[in-house]
């Protein structure tokens, strides 16, 4: 996974800063991205995990260590929300960078899915179900 460096436009020459290094072992996959902060799904470890890469301090920070997936991250400022498949049926798990308080979300049997994520409002979608919409407060 590459960023470009700042002042380097859409399509123009710029040189870039590897941000993660994938292996024959493993991948790193659906970056999302908020101010300075990278988010993505990564299987370095043998499993999906979630990482975070402060493109200011150049620090990478593992978020999540479950021996279960966590999959397809979303941030918005301090919070971030991904799938979680810990306890079976994909769960939506939310973060929050400056206290570390980590929060399940949702809590049935429904599969959810395609989780995004503005200030403090989560949606996502539910296999079988309509959108729903969630206003967090963290």
């Amino acid at each position: 996974m590459h960023r470009a460096n700042e002042g380097a436009g859409p399509g123009l020459p710029g040189s870039c800063t590897l941000v993660t290094t994938g292996t024959a072992n493993s991948s790193q996959m659906n970056a999302e991205i908020s101010g300075d902060r990278i988010v993505w799904e990564d299987y370095r470890n043998g499993d999906a995990d979630i990482y975070l890469y402060s493109a200011g301090s150049g620090i990478e920070t593992r978020i999540t260590n479950d021996s279960s997936d966590q999959k397809y991250p979303v941030i918005s400022g301090d919070n971030i929300a991904w799938l979680d498949y810990r306890n079976g049926a994909p769960e939506i798990y939310l973060y929050n960078l400056q206290t570390s308080a980590l929060t399940t979300v949702t809590n049935s049997s429904t599969p959810k899915m395609n989780p995004a994520m503005s200030g403090s409002i989560i949606v996502w979608e539910e296999f079988g179900r309509d959108l729903s919409i969630l206003g967090c407060t963290t």
